[in-house]
């Protein structure tokens, strides 16, 4: 059994694809971008479960930590751009923080940090985001 569900998410479509594995006792879901002949994989790996509510909710997981990073990433190089033109982003991750420094013609004093709950909530506005990240660009930017 194949079966698509189409999903959205920070303004993007993916589709999660759910495959059956009874030799395994499992279902597995791969995480596509996009929809229908065009969708193309976004995570490497399949995500599995037990069952396929238990793999549905693990795919959601997996894609709100991955799509949640780029679109905050993406938010914060479209205001570095605007404020620092010609930097380029260095990210350093872990489970907790996301801190993102500069490269280029202009430096921060002290990284962009952000813990990653926060960055990645589908519940605060790119308007609040690129406030805080204006802000601290703003006040910790070196000439």
């Amino acid at each position: 059994m194949v079966r698509d569900e189409e999903i959205e998410l920070y303004g993007r479509r993916f589709t999660f694809r759910f495959t059956a594995r009874p030799e395994m006792r499992r279902v597995e879901v791969e995480i596509l971008e996009g929809a229908g002949a065009t969708a193309r994989a976004y995570v490497r790996a399949p995500v599995r479960g037990r069952t396929t509510e238990d793999a549905r909710e693990r795919a959601w997981e997996v894609l709100r930590n991955h799509a949640g990073l780029d679109h905050y990433l993406a938010l914060v190089a479209r205001v570095v751009q605007a404020v620092a033109p010609g930097s380029t982003l260095a990210v350093d991750e872990d489970a907790r923080m996301i801190r993102v420094d500069l490269r280029g013609p202009r430096r921060l004093r002290f990284p962009l940090t952000l813990a990653r709950e926060d960055a990645l909530d589908p519940e605060r506005t790119e308007e609040e985001l690129a406030t805080f990240i204006r802000s601290h660009l703003e006040e910790h930017l070196e000439s």
